[in-house]
């Protein structure tokens, strides 16, 4: 409101600015948002299986399926009709020619099926309990419907959601306050079925990966969890206890599955940015780190749509088309430089936006390095420290020995330690100028007064 009614008492400006501009334009953002993101064949398979997630907690097995028989019923299309039974997806739209549209992507989407089998399980255990029609589908609305699925109503959003900049800023976080609700509320009446069902769920289409990404496991005991089951399984078998059902054809959907944001690597700024924001931002920021990365090698205009497209699901497709098509299967950094390869079947599977198995073995496997790095220089300095003060070098020598009994492939030997302490030696009363700059750049340095 403030800024409509700056921008409504600006001369000329004000005479173009219709009321509640801003809500108006940023309902448009998250419309576009939405777009760009959900409209993918992922996103239709991920939401179909959301009640297995959610739902499956409240209602038995024998009730889901006889709400899914329902759904699919002369009689049970009569009940939702009756009680007007629909999704609504939160995004203002003109009424129009394009209602239909959006009624037809809600029901492919599966937003209006996961609505309909909600209220549908919950009137059918109302019936079952004694409630007339209308008792049974008002529990139903309340007590599933709401509980378990996502809607646009003002009473089921939270305050910090609720303004035009916060709910741009927070798209899609309904989602794992919701399910932490949802899992709270479970744990808190002992429904402890209810909770190792959605747990089974997750399990079933997010495999080992969810959970140890869920804990947010170092990626490195993540990569060598991994690795066991290959050596253990076989590749195919592997990939199946791994990743879960999907993993059978060579995809992973635990993307999708985990509740909030992994905190990654980055600053403290990024990593809570990563937690926080919704699409929109993280989108901008990603095509930003695209346009304003100076190339490292020469890139074809084709080459720089497809890094662009790669980084949009709802585009993806259109750069899984460009690589079958080109045989060119090179998946790029924002600066241009390969980090791996693909091959057909990975780009098949990019066709519905779905991130193939091998994808996420060899981001497993970059980030598991990484992770390694970083446990190695932490080490390397603590031993510098203990030796350089006196105290605790027997300490720092004990978490070096539990490293390299861990990851004795990676082991910190007596020499690397030599030669690290020599060099950290040699640093010593050097201000980190003179280190940066070297013999080389010295001359850019101030002289000392």
């Amino acid at each position: 409101m403030i800024l409509d009614n700056f921008l409504q008492k600006i001369p000329i400006v004000g005479e173009h600015i219709r009321p509640l501009f801003l809500d108006r334009t940023l309902r448009k953002v998250r419309g576009l948002a939405a777009l760009l993101h959900l409209r993918t064949a992922r996103f239709a398979v991920v939401n179909r299986l959301q009640p297995l997630t959610t739902l499956w907690g409240i209602a038995d097995t024998p009730t889901l399926i006889e709400a899914k028989q329902l759904q699919h019923s002369a009689e049970g299309r009569r009940v939702l009709d009756r009680y007007n039974i629909r999704f609504d997806a939160g995004q203002f739209q003109e009424p129009g020619a394009m209602t239909r549209l959006r009624d037809l992507s809600a029901r492919f989407f599966g937003e209006r099926s996961n609505q309909e089998i909600a209220f549908l399980a919950g009137y059918l255990k109302g019936t079952k309990a004694g409630m007339s029609p209308d008792q049974a589908a008002r529990n139903a609305k309340i007590e599933y419907q709401l509980r378990t699925q996502f809607t646009p109503l003002l009473a089921d959003t939270p305050k910090i959601l609720r303004g035009p900049i916060s709910a741009t800023a927070f798209q899609y976080k309904r989602f794992p306050i919701k399910q932490g609700e949802l899992m709270y509320s479970l744990l808190a009446d002992r429904n402890f079925r209810g909770v190792a069902r959605i747990l089974t769920g997750f399990g079933l289409f997010g495999g080992l990966s969810f959970f140890l990404r869920q804990a947010f496991v170092p990626e490195a005991k993540q990569h060598a969890a991994k690795s066991a089951l290959d050596n253990a399984l076989g590749k195919t078998w592997a990939e199946a206890v791994y990743y879960g059902l999907p993993g059978l054809v060579g995809a992973d959907l635990t993307g999708s599955l985990v509740t909030g944001e992994e905190v990654g690597r980055g600053s403290l700024y990024e990593r809570v940015g990563k937690v926080m924001t919704g699409p929109a931002v993280s989108t901008a920021m990603s095509i930003n780190q695209i346009v304003s990365t100076p190339a490292r090698t020469d890139l074809t205009w084709k080459q720089k749509g497809k890094m662009l497209a790669e980084r949009i699901p709802t585009l993806k497709p259109l750069s899984a088309l460009f690589s079958l098509a080109d045989d060119d299967y090179d998946v790029r950094s924002p600066d241009g430089e390969t980090r791996f390869r693909r091959d057909t079947r990975d780009a098949i599977l990019a066709l519905g936006s779905f991130t193939s198995a091998q994808d996420s073995n060899m981001r497993l496997a970059v980030d598991a390095i990484t992770d390694l790095k970083k446990q190695t220089a932490e080490l390397e300095n603590a031993y510098y420290v203990a030796f350089t003060s006196g105290k605790g070098e027997d300490e720092a020598l004990g978490k070096i020995a539990d490293f390299n009994q861990r990851w004795p492939e990676f082991a910190i030997d007596a020499k690397h330690l030599k030669t690290y302490l020599k060099r950290r030696v040699a640093d010593e009363g050097k201000t980190e100028p003179e280190k940066m700059s070297g013999k080389k750049y010295e001359s850019l340095l101030p002289a000392s007064r």
